[in-house]
């Protein structure tokens, strides 16, 4: 007997939040970029961070996305447990920022968003070292 789950049901789970009681690694956020990048572009980021390895959560729809203040998104992102936000900064680029401590002290990384949306695997080996190396595991305080 087979088992396996149907390739839908597989790419289903590439595009819902993450599980519930587990904070996530990134958390999707709407940035400056919204204009450039739909709603569609950034669930398209959270399906290849996934597919990446990265546990990756966001409460959004198209209107709490393009609608709601980034600081509101950030916040919640912090409340959630979440490590970091990610977001797209302009057309070109998608930025990571730290969750842990005081805002003003983040690290801030700022990574191209085209090979990230095209799911290129040197882009995201790249976000994944730098985010292994830059974000603390400890929690939010």
């Amino acid at each position: 007997m087979n088992r396996s789950l149907p390739a839908a049901v597989l790419a289903l789970a590439f595009c819902v939040p993450a599980l519930a009681g587990t904070p996530a690694e990134l958390f999707v956020v709407g940035g400056d970029g919204v204009l450039d990048h739909p709603i569609a572009d950034a669930l398209t980021l959270a399906r290849n961070l996934r597919r990446a390895g990265f546990s990756v959560d966001h409460v959004m729809n198209a209107e709490k996305y393009q609608a709601q203040s980034s600081r509101n998104q950030v916040d919640s992102a912090k409340k959630s447990g979440a490590r970091a936000a990610i977001y797209f900064e302009n057309v070109d680029t998608v930025v990571v920022l730290g969750l842990a401590g005081r805002m003003l002290d983040a690290p801030k990384g700022e990574f191209a968003a085209a090979p990230l949306l095209a799911g290129d695997v040197n882009a995201l080996a790249a976000l994944r070292s730098w985010f292994d190396s830059t974000i603390s595991s400890r929690t939010i305080d």
